[in-house]
C-alpha cells in the first residue's frame, strides 16, 4: 500500500511512471529487465522503482515501490518486490551521486551495439560529442546480484560522467 505522500514525492511519482511508459512507447524497454529510478525529494536514502514483473506500459505512479539504500522495501503494492538486479544498479548511483535524480537502464538496440564496441562512444559527429567526456564504462559481471559490485559500479562512474556502459551488455 501507498501511504499519503509529499507534494513533491507524489510530483515525482507521476513523471516517473510517465518516463516509463514513454520508454515503453518508443520501444527502448525489454520486458521485465530494465528499470528506471528517481530519488524521493527531501531523503538521501530513498529512491522509487518499478515493482519486479510489472511491464512498463503498465507502471502508474502508485504502483511504484519506495525502497531504501539497505534494501528495505518502504512502500508499494502488497507483495511486490523490485528486480535485485536493478537494486543492485540504482542503489549504487543513489547512494554515491546526489546528484543522480533519475537513474535510467535500459537495453535499447543502438545502447547495446556501443556497449560491444572496444573503443565505446566515439565523438564522430555532433549528436555523439554532447556525451564527449561525459561518459564512463563498467565492465559487465553478469547480472548485478552481488551487492559487492557496487562499489566497483560507483568507482567506474566516477565524480562527475553522466553516463556508464555496461560492457556487452
Amino acid at each position: 500500500m501507498v501511504p499519503a505522500v509529499s507534494e513533491a514525492e507524489q510530483r515525482v511519482r507521476e513523471d516517473l511512471a510517465a518516463a516509463y511508459r514513454l520508454v515503453a512507447l518508443y520501444g527502448m524497454d525489454d520486458s521485465i529487465y530494465t528499470h528506471i529510478s528517481a530519488r524521493v525529494p527531501g531523503t538521501e536514502d530513498r529512491f522509487l522503482i518499478n515493482p519486479f514483473g510489472m511491464l512498463f506500459r503498465d507502471i502508474t505512479a502508485s504502483s511504484l515501490v519506495c525502497i531504501d539504500l539497505d534494501g528495505n522495501i518502504i512502500s508499494g503494492p502488497a507483495g511486490q518486490d523490485v528486480n535485485p538486479a536493478g537494486f543492485t544498479i540504482h542503489s549504487a548511483v543513489h547512494a554515491a551521486r546526489h546528484d543522480a535524480v533519475c537513474v535510467l537502464h535500459t537495453h535499447t538496440v543502438a545502447g547495446v551495439a556501443v556497449s560491444s564496441l572496444a573503443c565505446g562512444l566515439q565523438p564522430s559527429n555532433q549528436w555523439a560529442l554532447q556525451f564527449h567526456d561525459r561518459v564512463s564504462y563498467h565492465d559487465f559481471e553478469g547480472i548485478a546480484l552481488d551487492h559487492e559490485e557496487r562499489v566497483r559500479l560507483v568507482a567506474d562512474l566516477g565524480p562527475d560522467k553522466r553516463a556508464l556502459i555496461l560492457r556487452n551488455h
